[in-house]
C-alpha cells in the first residue's frame, strides 16, 4: 500500500519535506511506518524517542492517579 504523510513543524525540518511517501506491505502497521521513516530520516528517530519518553511518563503518571 501506498501511503502519504504529511510532516509539520520539527519533523518536517528533520525530514526536509513536508510530505513524504512511502509504499508499504499490505497489513503493515503504523509502527512498521514509524521504523521506515526512522530509517529513512535519522533525524526523525530522535524526535520518536522522545515522544516515547514523554508517553511513558505520562501513562506512569495517570497509573499514579
Amino acid at each position: 500500500m501506498r501511503v502519504t504523510i504529511r510532516l509539520f513543524a520539527g519533523a518536517r525540518e528533520l525530514a526536509g519535506a513536508a510530505a513524504v511517501v512511502r509504499d508499504l506491505p499490505d497489513g503493515a502497521t503504523v509502527h512498521d511506518l514509524s521504523v521506515a521513516l526512522c530509517d529513512a530520516y535519522p533525524g526523525l528517530r530522535e524526535m520518536r524517542l522522545r515522544f516515547e519518553e514523554i508517553e511513558a511518563e505520562a501513562i506512569s503518571v495517570e497509573s499514579k492517579s
